[in-house]
């Protein structure tokens, strides 16, 4: 008894202070009002059913919460996640209502009450769920730039694999890439690409494609007639050649090949090495990187080599002498 005795005026102010504190943790000057989310969480729901309303699904479903209640508990509960436990009867149809009980939800020590919520009624639908392959469609706009054209488009993955409501799958057999835009381009080029899921219940095992574009010059042709044929000839001798021009047909991507100019296109026949006399010969032509020589025309010329040019040009005067 002499224990109980010591300290008493100690022990009393103690057992005072808390009272107090007790009495102020649950006074209205110490309460707070706060907004809360709680998430609803669906339980025994058939693993043949999903839900289909509200769109979005189950996990796009919450309910508002209003609570009022100490403030240290309440700034506890601001930083936990909430759950609405729904349980789902057995056998249940294509829809059910589950009008919302707020005492169900768990909200810490006792204190804290629900002042206000919403919605107070969730109606839920649902339907079966069905898996399907889907074949992958690119959606194209544009057309690539003058001169060029689309060689190939090709799509990885070519199928997926999509998990959705009947009422969106049904009658579904291919989904859709966002649009690819190939507007004025000149070159090939990969692109990833997000596909567009068929309706908003339905998941895709794969969001993504990759496009591969190829793209190629449009080849043409072009005909430039007249080219003067250049000879190649040793030093200390003179040439004549018959003809003097030929017929160049290039080809190449139509739209630098409307900008070649004939004067970038060299038609040489070359007599270094060769002895006097007339010798018929091979024409090259040098052209522009890009292009492709089709055909000259003619395809060899006839080139007279003479080693004293003073007797070149006093047996052939008049004749185009080249040195």
């Amino acid at each position: 008894m002499a224990i109980l005795r010591d300290n008493l005026g100690l022990k009393f102010f103690a057992i005072l202070l808390a009272i107090l504190l007790e009495v102020y943790f649950y006074s209205p000057d110490n309460s707070v009002t706060e907004n809360l989310v709680a998430s609803v969480e669906l339980r025994n729901l058939p693993n043949n059913k999903m839900v289909i309303s509200p769109i979005g699904g189950v996990r796009n479903i919450s309910i508002s919460l209003t609570v009022r209640g100490p403030a240290p508990v309440v700034q506890q509960l601001k930083r936990e996640t909430l759950n609405y436990v729904i349980n789902v009867p057995p056998g249940v149809a294509d829809s059910f209502i589950e009008y919302v009980k707020p005492e169900q939800l768990t909200l810490g020590s006792s204190g804290v009450h629900v002042v206000d919520f919403s919605p107070p009624v969730l109606q839920l639908e649902f339907d079966t769920v069905v898996r399907k392959e889907l074949l992958v469609i690119v959606q194209q706009r544009g057309e690539p730039a003058d001169g060029y054209r689309l060689k190939k488009l090709n799509i990885r993955p070519v199928s997926v694999i999509a998990r959705g409501p009947e009422s969106e799958l049904s009658g579904v057999g291919v989904v859709e890439t966002q649009v690819v835009d190939i507007s004025g381009i000149t070159d090939s080029r990969q692109s990833e690409v997000a596909l567009i899921p068929p309706g908003n219940h339905t998941l895709l095992d794969v969001n993504v494609a990759h496009v591969d574009i190829k793209v190629s010059p449009i080849v043409a042709e072009k005909t430039f007639e007249a080219r003067r044929i250049e000879v190649e000839s040793e030093n200390g001798s003179a040439s004549t050649i018959s003809p003097s021009s030929a017929t160049v047909v290039v080809s190449g991507p139509s739209a630098e090949l409307a900008a070649l100019e004939p004067e970038n296109i060299k038609v040489k026949v070359s007599a270094a090495g060769v002895g006097e006399g007339r010798h018929s010969l091979p024409l090259s032509v040098e052209l522009p990187e890009g292009f492709m020589l089709e055909s000259i025309e003619p395809a060899r010329a006839e080139v007279v080599v003479i080693k004293d040019k003073v007797q070149k040009e006093k047996s052939n005067s008049g004749v185009n002498i080249d040195g």
